[in-house]
């Protein structure tokens, strides 16, 4: 990506970043559910595992507003914007007898909202600058239109060369 800063003090600047993230994530559970025959009312009760994994493409727009406690140390923190350029999700579900396997192209949000908290090091190379630090971002929106759908939580190791 690219970040441009604005200094406003010693103390305070405002930093914009335009990236590109990959974003993977998976996970399972195992379920039980009660089936019940229309014809007999007899019920069964099946055990499933569930095993779901999803990839993202995203354009991020973070705005974070930096205090720089020392020369060398910073926190900060702001909203970010993030744009959905390409999804898909796959779930497979299994019982005792089978299992069966579903994918999801675009289904989630085109839009997303987060909240980004970070700490870094400032450090100088000669004449360079580069910035190394941890964020811990946190969604406000939720993924897709579902009501139990999860939010964003994630953390990013960044490191920005700065051309002065």
């Amino acid at each position: 990506g690219i970040s441009g800063m604005y200094i406003v003090s010693e103390l305070f600047t405002l930093r914009g970043d335009l990236n590109i993230a990959l974003r993977q994530g998976s996970g399972e559970s195992n379920i039980s559910v009660l089936l019940t025959e229309k014809e007999t009312n007899e019920k069964n009760r099946a055990d499933l595992e569930v095993e779901y994994s999803t990839t993202q493409l995203n354009i991020d727009l973070p705005l974070l507003a930096r205090y720089s406690a020392t020369s060398e140390f910073y926190a900060e923190m702001g909203p970010m914007f993030s744009f959905n350029v390409y999804s898909k999700s796959e779930s497979k579900i299994s019982d005792l007898y089978e299992s069966e396997t579903f994918e999801d192209k675009g289904g989630l949000s085109a839009f997303e909202f987060d909240i980004v908290m970070g700490l870094g090091v400032t450090k100088n190379i000669s004449r360079s600058i580069i910035d190394i630090d941890l964020r811990f971002i946190l969604g406000i929106t939720r993924l897709s239109e579902g009501k139990h759908s999860p939010r964003t939580w994630q953390w990013q190791l960044n490191a920005t060369y700065w051309f002065l």
